[in-house]
């Protein structure tokens, strides 16, 4: 386990295997690439809004950013300066992702219920396609055998060609909104969770819907999902402070990590077979600055295995003990 300390609340962070570090987004508008040795900071970039999202480019050698302003901006990997600056208009960026493909970098933006996901090119910043949501993609992923981006767009699940720009399909998995979706190659589907817990296995070529399971929340709600591929299991992080993994072809729980603090936001390392967590530390203070949020935070990397204790639960729920910044398990 490793920890880093951030200024403000952790939106967003993310791996990056081809120089094996960590970059992390926070509510105080700073982007900090860290160094899996020493755990220190390597360098900082600083954004004018809380930085929502942040995504590794080695293919560009550069890192993306979204924040609340609707800025996107592509960053060099090595100076730490910004290399392009593209305005997604008024509403705020809440996922990233990179299509190699097209090489498209795509944003999904929303606000005031309302939202679009963008498709930009990533040399020059033009706007490839603009696909309309009726309510707000909080989560989008790309899937790379069809060519087309996934979003889940309020209580609905929609994907897009990247070639046309045409709907390939939508659906509505249920009356609660879609917090996270996710493309699992190895199962050729796309994976869908939403708020209250459930998660839908859907054919990524057609939009069948394959399989159907509810995660048990302990009274909380979704806030965050990612897909294992070394367990192919679906990862998902609520608001009673927990992480629960769940196969995602039975749908049986596989293992639980009781956090001590807020999770906001999942990114499965499949280099590292481990959880990138992104927290915010509720009465924590680091220095003399406040985040807008009030809250400073914390990225954390946690090896996502079944091979851990029992739980008072019962079997079916082996669990992590989350400890202290800094304490190892």
């Amino acid at each position: 386990e490793l920890c880093f300390q951030c200024g403000g609340g952790v939106n967003s962070a993310v791996y990056d295997g081809s120089s094996r570090r960590v970059v992390s987004g926070d509510d105080m508008g700073e982007v900090k690439v860290w160094d899996l040795i020493t755990c220190q900071a390597r360098s900082s970039m600083s954004c004018r809004s809380p930085v929502s999202a942040v995504l590794c480019l080695p293919e560009l050698k550069a890192i993306a950013t979204g924040d609340d302003s609707g800025a996107v901006i592509l960053w060099d990997a090595a100076s730490s300066l910004p290399r392009l600056t593209i305005s997604s208009g008024a509403l705020p960026v809440r996922a990233l992702l990179y299509a190699p493909g097209p090489k498209a970098l795509l944003a999904a933006c929303s606000g005031r219920g309302i939202g679009n996901v963008m498709a930009l090119d990533a040399a020059s910043g033009q706007r490839k396609f603009k696909f309309l949501c009726e309510e707000s993609p909080l989560s989008i992923c790309h899937v790379p055998d069809h060519n087309s981006v996934a979003a889940g767009n309020g209580k609905l699940v929609s994907v897009w060609d990247l070639s046309t720009g045409e709907k390939r399909w939508e659906v509505e998995p249920s009356d609660s909104p879609v917090i996270g979706v996710a493309h699992a190659g190895d199962l050729q589907v796309v994976i869908s969770a939403d708020q209250r817990g459930e998660v839908v296995l859907w054919e990524a070529a057609s939009g069948a819907r394959r399989h159907t399971f509810r995660c048990s929340l302990s009274n909380g709600l979704v806030v965050a999902m990612a897909y294992a591929t070394h367990l192919s299991a679906v990862v998902v992080a609520t608001t009673a402070r927990e992480v629960r993994a769940y196969c995602a072809v039975s749908g049986s729980q596989l293992s639980r990590l009781s956090c001590g603090y807020s999770v906001h936001s999942i990114h499965y390392a499949e280099a590292l077979q481990s959880l990138i967590l992104g927290h915010h530390l509720e009465g924590k203070r680091l220095s003399s600055l406040v985040s807008p949020s009030g809250r400073t935070g914390m990225v954390k990397i946690m090896p996502l295995t079944t091979d851990t204790h029992q739980s008072q639960e019962g079997p079916e729920a082996p669990l992590w003990v989350d400890q202290a910044p800094g304490q190892p398990l």
